[in-house]
């Protein structure tokens, strides 16, 4: 019959390398998750960017619109259809206090 004992002469080395072991797994773990947490937050950076450059274009196209209603040629286009003339003398009414 034989008997299975265990090693009586336990060495300090081997919860050592388990400590070890296991701060090594653990900052694997560790780095993994930041990586792909930086992954995902350079996309999104990306995505932002491209949602302003889009306002940016939409902000530039109403800037544009709104010249292009403003400007003197058009409105004065505008006054003629309307059948109003451009007056050199103006009188001014003021009201006094």
């Amino acid at each position: 019959m034989t008997i299975i004992r265990p090693n009586k002469n336990k060495s300090p080395w081997n919860s050592a390398v388990i400590v070890l072991g296991s701060g090594i797994l653990c900052c694997f773990a560790l780095t993994i998750f930041l990586y792909s947490r930086v992954v995902s937050l350079k996309h999104e950076t990306e995505q932002m960017e491209d949602k302003i450059s889009e306002a940016r274009l939409k902000n530039a196209e109403l800037k544009s619109a709104l010249f292009h209603l403003t400007d003197l040629e058009d409105l004065e286009k505008l006054a003629a259809e309307k059948g109003l003339i451009k007056d050199k003398n103006p009188q001014w009414a003021f009201v006094s206090p």
